[in-house]
């Protein structure tokens, strides 16, 4: 024991040291789902007690279809998600095999409630689970598609549409029906118009689901989280189904290609350019799924606008951090990459559009738009851009696009517009070659020894067996191990730093910890295919390792830190690989950590570095000591960057010895507001904060010990039936607005008995009877939690069933409270150790 600990207050439980019970584990059934080809998709045990919905997860999470995608069918059974494995009458004497077939949304159920024509002013008559199918499929189409999409004339390219769906209707029958005409619109579906979102977004996506290769959906500002939260369509959402489909359209936004490009002369993004956009490849290098950051690359995507003047200039205080940009910076990225055109949408203009730097077209696709009260113009025109074969570009402009009762669709005009009259059409041919992505997942079908698929790659390589332009270069990845990580076949201007993302999109690691190397030459990210000389002519062998922080370099910086000033570069550089590294350990362990004691439990640290520090001299340092922490790192305090840094290097150092449940401070909206986010800004930049972000989105959230004792950061919810609930919760993900994830980091207790809405505004608050039930029901002896401040350090609850425990002493410098921790021997012994900052 530490120094001081003489002085510790050390307390039992009264009623009873925490006996370590032999608990018999369910039987375990092995099961094989195969698809209808007779391929395995997944073998795995489960206990009698699974369902079927839990075993649809575990398909999803191995590579299959969404769960809700899938139909698992036992005989000519078709298997019920409710439904478990013992009532199925599966049993460990013989292993089950059943089949998945691919489910699609009702696309014909889904238009007609969209289309029937009494819903063409109201709301349609839609159902949740179709619309909710609808968003699973549409994610994966998105996910199979570039993130910078490479299109061919002739196409009918549109602005943004802010849910006026009679208008989209309308649009649609004037311009030409699907999949005669092929569209392109530049985002901007949801949001600020009528309350009408849901059903615009809805018949895309059902356009899209049926010709996905005649729609092409971009994604605007408003295709986000924290946008659509704040100006409507979350409302809408909740209004007319709830948070849940919210959630599941925002899932899809997360998937969006954000730009395309039409014969390599004209450019089609949201909003606008970036200084960080310094060719096609940075596009291309884009991670998915991904929220929009406050800056940088996509950012300027979705936010950027053109300007009068010149150069470069971040918006000013208050305004989105994004840039605006000149008619100079229009002019040079034109001629850089050889567009005659760049199209926008993002901006309402007078006359359905407006042209900028002669390069630059605004496209706005409302008619009568008046959503800014604030402004006195009435938008009444509204345009469509379309596009010939040869590339001559016409604009429809319009107004009038709602019907009339006798059908009249309003007045248009037609304008020509001729760009780079000198270009000479021969050479734009249409490109031969797929979207740059990988054909193969990883692990498919990987071989213990790479010799005998070395020489049949290289084989089908050089007899042409390929797929493929002749520009396109086949490359195969293996590990240091001879394993075949990926087999790849990518264009010849495709980057290292994007053949990198295609490993990582493929299921390899995180593009920031490979290092990719051909023969003995260590490949830099900006090289090229091309420019390394690597052709169609024959297969490249590329070696793939691991990238690791300098976990003794780092240490040796932070303990010796005293102060919250900037982290230097080399150090920033070093921690977001460490974050990448502690997320594959955290994706490593199950979602539900089951441990065997000893182990010290800390409650919340919100960012008291000292306190950490003094803590680790007082009970024990790692591996000596076994620490579970319950959340809570970042926020509130002002060292959180070196407390939560701390920790991650200790995880990797000791990964069995320390081990770190997620709480709701560990989550990008709260980290945004209570104060994380400001402090990795300031002291190095936003993009370790997105790094730590990602990381967050895959700590696990509970922890058994010895089957006794169970630890969470928050409490306890309605919908936690049994810990197959916990197991089954999918990662990466966001700390949602409702339901078991939620629950898990957000409610608390109460002292009336029952569930009550909780006063935070999110989750609830339960009575010592709903603790009492579920101990007996999960055959516990206790639960340990945090979130809440306790002036003693920790505090008994439902007859000391429940404990709540707080580490941090003086918090905020005034509550003058006391701090605790809480010890459990090998035996299974309980004890509290309380203490304050004079101990």
């Amino acid at each position: 024991m530490g120094a001081g600990s003489s002085e510790a207050a050390q307390q039992q439980i009264g009623h009873r040291p925490l006996e370590a019970l032999e608990v018999a584990k369910p039987d375990e059934i092995r099961v094989t789902v195969l698809n209808l080809a007779g391929r395995e998709v997944l073998s795995c045990t489960l206990a009698d007690g699974s369902t079927v919905r839990a075993l649809k997860n575990l398909v999803a999470a191995a590579g299959g279809p969404h769960a809700r995608l899938q139909q698992l069918s036992f005989g000519s059974c078709v298997l019920n998600d409710a439904t478990s494995c013992q009532q199925l009458g599966w049993t460990c004497a013989e292993p089950v095999t059943v089949t998945m077939t691919r489910v699609l949304p009702d696309l014909d159920r889904l238009l007609a409630g969209l289309m029937h024509p009494k819903f063409l002013r109201r709301p349609g008559k839609l159902l949740e689970t179709d619309l909710l199918m609808l968003c699973c499929h549409c994610k994966e189409v998105f996910l199979s598609e570039p993130m910078l999409l490479k299109l061919e004339p002739p196409l009918c390219v549109v602005g943004s549409m802010h849910g006026h769906f009679e208008q989209l209707v309308k649009l649609l029958e004037r311009c030409g029906s699907l999949p005669d005409t092929c569209y392109l619109f530049l985002g901007g579906y949801v949001d600020k118009g009528p309350p009408r979102s849901i059903d615009t977004m809805a018949l895309l996506f059902v356009y899209k689901a049926q010709f996905p290769e005649n729609l092409f959906l971009l994604r605007g500002r408003d295709e986000d989280a924290s946008t659509s939260r704040i100006y409507g369509f979350y409302d809408e959402c909740q209004r007319r189904f709830n948070i849940k489909l919210w959630k599941a359209f925002v899932d899809v936004f997360n998937c969006m290609p954000v730009c395309a490009v039409i014969r390599e002369k004209i450019f089609c993004v949201s909003s606008g350019l970036s200084p960080h956009l310094t060719n096609f490849d940075r596009i291309q290098e884009l991670e998915r799924p991904g929220f929009v950051p406050e800056e940088g690359l996509l950012c300027d995507l979705l936010f950027a606008r053109p300007e009068t003047g010149s150069g470069w200039e971040l918006e000013g205080p208050g305004q989105d951090i994004a840039h605006t940009f000149g008619e100079d910076v229009v002019q040079s990225f034109a001629a850089e990459l050889g567009l005659d055109l760049i199209v926008r949408s993002n901006q309402p203009v007078g006359d359905g559009y407006a042209i900028f730097a002669d390069k630059l077209l605004t496209l706005w696709s409302i008619a009568d738009w008046d959503w800014d009260d604030t402004d006195d113009q009435r938008y009444h025109l509204a345009a469509v851009m379309k596009v010939a074969d040869n590339l001559d570009i016409t604009l429809e402009v319009f107004d009038k696009l709602n019907s009339t009762s006798s059908g009249a669709a309003g007045q248009s005009q037609t304008i020509a517009l001729i760009w780079a009259t000198e270009r000479q059409r021969a050479v734009h041919m249409p490109m031969a070659s797929a979207p740059d992505r990988p054909e193969k997942a990883v692990g498919d079908d990987a071989p213990d020894s790479p010799s005998s698929l070395l020489e049949e790659k290289v084989q089908e390589a050089e007899a042409g067996s390929v797929s493929g332009s002749l520009g396109d270069v086949r490359v195969i990845v293996f590990s240091l191990a001879g394993r075949e990580v990926a087999s790849l076949l990518v264009h010849a201007d495709t980057t290292i730093r994007g053949l990198k993302n295609h490993i990582a999109t493929a299921g390899g690691p995180d593009a920031r910890v490979q290092v990719l190397s051909s023969g003995s030459a260590v490949l830099e990210d900006k090289q090229t295919c091309s420019s390394l000389g690597w052709t169609a002519d024959e297969a490249v062998l590329v070696t793939m390792t691991h990238a690791l922080p300098d976990v003794d370099g780092c240490l040796d910086y932070f303990l010796r830190r005293y102060s919250s000033d900037k982290v230097p570069e080399e150090y920033t550089s070093q921690l977001l690989l460490l974050c990448c590294r502690c997320k594959e350990i955290f994706l490593a362990e199950p979602m539900l950590l089951e441990l065997e004691p000893p182990w010290v439990i800390v409650g919340n640290m919100h960012g008291y570095y000292d306190q950490l520090l003094n803590l680790f001299q007082r009970f024990g340092e790692l591996p000596d000591s076994r620490y579970l922490f319950l959340g809570g790192y970042v926020d509130r305090g002002r060292r959180s960057l070196d407390t939560i840094a701390l920790l991650l290097l200790r995880k990797m150092q000791y990964p069995d010895s320390l081990k770190l449940l997620r709480s709701n401070h560990e989550d990008a909206a709260m980290t945004r507001i209570y104060g994380f986010y400001d402090e990795c800004k300031r002291r190095a930049n936003v993009r370790l904060w997105k790094a730590f972000v990602e990381m967050f989105n895959c700590l696990p959230v509970g922890a058994l010990i010895r089957e006794k004792i169970f630890c969470v950061s928050g409490g306890l919810s309605k919908e936690l039936r049994d810990f197959d609930c916990i197991r089954q919760l999918q990662r990466p993900s966001k700390v949602p607005e409702e339901g078991l994830l939620c629950d898990l980091m957000w409610s608390d207790p109460q002292h009336q008995p029952g569930w009550d809405e909780n006063d935070r505004g999110v989750s609830f608050c339960f009575g010592a009877d709903v603790v009492h039930q579920f101990v007996e029901k999960m055959g516990l002896d206790l639960i340990v939690r945090s979130h809440q401040v306790i002036h003693e350090g920790y505090e008994l609850f439902a007859d000391g069933k429940l404990v709540t425990l707080w580490t941090i002493h003086n918090f905020k410098g005034e509550l003058g409270n006391q701090a605790a921790i809480m010890e459990v021997s090998e035996t299974m012994e309980v004890k509290f150790q309380v203490f304050d900052r004079h101990h």
